[in-house]
């Protein structure tokens, strides 16, 4: 989100928060937050607070708003609303040029003790919520892992962010501006960056606009930089969701994402050519455009799962069918069988005179005139001397039997995989012609998937499996605790459920796919702050955010740690943990085999 569009956020939600006393707090999935406050009756705001790193956002949404995960109550929550239940909202405000908010609340009845804030810093590269006292002092934290460079723990003075040297856009004068900006005989690109780099909370999308409405003449950019400074910051909104050209209700080949979409509450000139949808306030803007993208990313989710299974599935039918194919050719040839078992038994009386069953002899092969070609033709006939010519006979047309009841059966299967491969190659063109959720969902209830195409759940033995029987990595921490790592979802289940004990601290990354890692705690005790770290470390660099710089890992005891039912491998639930947000690593050496 801009800086200049969060400004104007805060400002519209002042009037809807100020005075208003916080009823409740709920957790929706991982990262998101609902803050309840009402005054008087019937009248409630409801406030939207995810944490998510991929788009960290603050927005009100509507009572009918609905979520896809149901609100739970976690000891993050509890302890929110132990320390703010009731309280009011005396203040909101944003920090300058910084995505965070703050929140002040006093309880109306002791407001002599002072008023505690609530800071929610939307950073994409650690978005975390701090509950401050009235003396500064954080008192609790959604993650629990803080910034290192502000010293940040609990029981700690809370520290704002602090700003890089850059100037303000707002007060700066024009010989200062171009001071900041060098060589303006550079070519426009380099201004892009200069502003970006110089000017605190200039984004890349109004660096843009500065220079699109300055031209190529150089002596106006700073009359167009104070121009889009003060429409962003000083006057009034004008919320808008600009969308690319060609992006429509059916979107076709390409997708809405946050390079073709924007949120802007000033005139932005140089995106023209695309749509521009105005909206009553900056808090429906917003949301539109943050609920757009979670459909995007439930329909790219959606699609994900319902195309490689089938595609699988329809290959393999395609197998089938060739195999079909060769069994019919098979079962041709197998008619010389029934020839030969036909042709010892019309020449039996001549050959019987000159049969003799020999129990030690190999197989023979004789020579007979096959009348069932015209004009007859010679055909070579194995026989085994151990039995009688009738026996011969009777082996062949047993095989030939045994072929045509086999094809017999592959008859009765062909026409039914035709059929169900015509429904998968329905099922197919539906989904690609499903260019929104909404269809897209629609044809996901109409299909019926068959057998193959669902995952075979294995049961795994109930019994408790010894750990060398599992393939986990080992480390030994600074504090020299036993850390497992999993490999596989399956090996991950197998070391979460059978064998972590109920107090080892079990962790894994917040919001990627990775290993499950358990911290051996045989003692009982309290696993040191150093350990936990190390592992963090350890589980961020065996997940898919091994190249990110910070990646926030979840971890709590193994007891707290739940299978749901039916859920595929390496799926769990937890019922309350802690964050810390680490670099992946690994920082431990590898323990020795045993």
């Amino acid at each position: 989100m801009e800086d200049f569009v969060l400004t104007a956020l805060a400002e519209e939600l002042k009037p809807q928060l100020v005075g208003y006393s916080l009823e409740a707090v709920h957790q929706i999935g991982m990262t998101e937050f609902i803050f309840s406050v009402a005054r008087g009756a019937g009248r409630v705001t409801r406030l939207l607070v995810s944490l998510d790193q991929s788009g960290p956002r603050i927005y009100r949404v509507g009572a009918d708003w609905r979520s896809d995960s149901p609100p739970q109550e976690t000891s993050f929550s509890a302890r929110l609303m132990n320390a703010l239940a009731d309280h009011e909202v005396v203040s909101l405000e944003k920090l300058p040029f910084d995505r965070v908010l703050k929140i002040s609340w006093v309880n109306p009845f002791q407001r002599e003790l002072g008023a505690s804030s609530l800071y929610i810093e939307l950073i994409s590269q650690g978005p975390n919520v701090f509950l401050v006292d009235c003396a500064g002092i954080v008192q609790e934290a959604f993650h629990s892992d803080f910034d290192r460079k502000r010293a940040l723990t609990l029981n700690a003075l809370y520290g704002h962010r602090p700003q890089p040297l850059k100037l303000d856009p707002r007060a700066c004068t024009e010989m200062e501006f171009y001071e900041a900006m060098g060589d303006m005989g550079r070519p426009c690109a380099v201004w892009l960056k200069a502003l970006t780099t110089a000017f605190l909370g200039v984004s890349p999308t109004l660096a843009k606009e500065a220079v699109f409405r300055a031209g190529e003449d150089r002596r106006l950019l700073f009359r167009s930089f104070r121009e889009v400074i003060v429409e962003g910051y000083e006057q009034s909104p004008h919320p808008c969701l600009f969308v690319a050209p060609g992006l429509t209700e059916d979107l076709g080949e390409e997708r809405l994402s946050s390079r073709n979409m924007l949120v802007s509450t000033i005139a932005v000139r140089h995106l023209s050519a695309w749509r521009a949808d105005p909206f009553p306030t900056v808090n429906d803007a917003v949301r539109v455009y943050y609920e757009r993208l979670a459909e995007e990313r439930a329909y790219r989710a959606l699609r994900l799962q319902l195309l490689p299974p089938l595609s699988r599935q329809r290959a393999k039918l395609e197998r089938l069918l060739a195999h079909f194919t060769a069994s019919r050719a098979d079962f041709n040839a197998s008619e010389i069988l029934r020839i030969k078992g036909e042709l010892l038994l019309a020449n039996l009386h001549r050959l019987r005179s000159q049969w003799h069953i020999d129990p030690r002899g190999e197989p023979l092969t004789i020579t007979l005139e096959n009348y069932y070609e015209t004009p007859p033709s010679a055909v070579e006939v194995t026989v085994d001397p151990k039995v009688s010519l009738q026996a011969n006979a009777d082996r062949y047309f047993k095989q030939y039997r045994k072929a045509k009841r086999g094809w017999q059966i592959l008859e009765k299967k062909i026409p039914a995989t035709h059929s169900q491969l015509k429904r998968l190659s329905e099922a197919a063109e539906a989904i690609g012609k499903a260019k929104t959720l909404p269809a897209l969902q629609a044809v996901a209830a109409t299909c019926r998937w068959e057998k193959p195409i669902r995952r075979q759940r294995i049961e795994i033995r109930k019994s408790k499996r010894k750990v060398e029987e599992i393939a986990v990595r080992r480390f030994v921490t600074s504090d020299t605790l036993e850390v497992l790592v999993g490999h596989t979802a399956r090996e991950n289940d197998e070391l979460t459920f059978r064998v972590a004990a109920p107090h080892d601290v079990w962790m894994h990354t917040a919001d990627y796919p990775g290993s499950h890692v358990v911290i051996r705690n045989p003692k009982k005790s309290s696993v040191p702050e150093r350990s936990i770290r190390e592992a963090a470390q350890i589980a961020a660099y065996y997940s898919q955010a091994r190249n990110n710089g910070k990646v926030t890992v979840h971890h709590t005891l193994r007891k707290f740690v739940h299978k749901p039912r039916h859920a595929a491998h390496g799926l769990v639930t937890l019922s309350q943990f802690k964050s810390i947000t680490v670099a992946p690593k690994k920082t431990i050496t590898p323990a020795e085999p045993t």
